[in-house]
């Protein structure tokens, strides 16, 4: 933490939950035309069946409260979220948790192209995540609201936290996706801490940065978080907390080289 900034009341440990993602679920993000021989599946309408899981996909929730707000912040192994996805959320979220509202909900996705397909109802939707199928949205939708009641329930009894933030820039981390942003390329990462006032190893780190989710492609058949989850792990280890990618600029850069 280089910059104290706040002080907010009821930090709990961001609780996860997995979503609904079986092997054979096709991915989303990339427009995809399988050849004759790619992997098929029930779960694949129109796209490749995956085959591999690396990482399973899931959605973590922070919860923060002080007298006056709160903040139910969740973040997703998505490739994006749809507004008829959040209001599927918001409107459980609503009814599930006392007092809760939709105006303190940021819902997002680290925009991972391996991430479960099938979840948008939206005109177009299936040229880049299949066809829709409400019952996979829905199960998806049922891990959120899982994950996101847990943090609440956590919250109860939390004590007070300390916030701290930085913003850092690192030129090697990626690269321009389209070779045409030039100066106007936004290559800063935030980071935000939230870290437990009587148990500073209790902590949540989330790190704010344009990077897209493309190391693996569709024909490579993987379930992952992929470069963002990555992260996630890389910090989860150095920090022994919890860590939430959360996705920046529109995912205006490329990964860099995966060494």
């Amino acid at each position: 933490i280089q910059e104290a900034s706040a002080t907010l009341s009821n930090l709990h440990q961001t609780l996860d939950a997995m979503l609904f993602a079986p092997l054979g679920i096709s991915t989303a993000g990339y427009g995809q035309t399988p050849s004759k021989t790619a992997p098929k599946s029930p779960l694949a309408t129109s796209f490749q069946a995956t085959t591999t899981l690396l990482h399973a996909p899931r959605a973590q929730a922070l919860y923060l409260r002080s007298p006056t707000a709160r903040l139910l912040l969740i973040q997703t192994d998505l490739i994006g979220i749809h507004q008829r996805f959040f209001a599927l959320v918001a409107d459980r979220l609503e009814t599930e948790i006392p007092g809760f509202s939709r105006d303190d909900l940021i819902l997002a996705a680290n925009h991972t192209h391996s991430g479960p397909g099938h979840i948008f109802d939206a005109f177009f939707a299936n040229t880049v995540v299949d066809a829709f199928i409400a019952e996979v949205a829905g199960r998806i939708a049922d891990a959120i609201v899982t994950a996101a009641k847990r943090a609440a329930a956590d919250a109860e009894g939390a004590d007070e936290a300390d916030v701290g933030y930085a913003l850092l820039s690192n030129a090697e981390m990626h690269n321009d996706r389209r070779c045409e942003n030039g100066k106007h390329q936004n290559d800063r990462m935030a980071v935000l801490v939230v870290r437990d006032k009587g148990d500073p190893k209790r902590s949540v780190t989330l790190v704010n940065y344009a990077m897209h989710g493309t190391v693996f492609s569709a024909e490579d058949g993987m379930l992952s978080g992929d470069a963002p989850r990555a992260v996630e792990r890389a910090l989860e280890i150095s920090t022994d907390g919890a860590v939430l990618f959360m996705q920046r600029w529109g995912g205006a850069l490329s990964r860099g080289h995966p060494a």
